[in-house]
């Protein structure tokens, strides 16, 4: 059986202020398709749920 690599995407998203965040990485072997959020981005969505629930 020949090695074949993983095929990965990483996931940017752009602000409004044009300001660009990673938001994880998307990959697919022979076995599905996977996400994994960065870490930075989950606590970037954290920060701006507080705000807006007022905790």
């Amino acid at each position: 059986m020949a090695f074949k690599p993983i095929e990965k995407l990483e996931v940017k998203r752009t602000l409004s202020d044009s300001t660009e965040l990673m938001v994880g990485v998307l990959a697919q072997n022979r076995q599905g398709v996977y996400f994994q959020f960065d870490q930075g981005y989950l606590l970037f969505v954290a920060r701006f749920l507080l705000i807006l629930t007022g905790m």
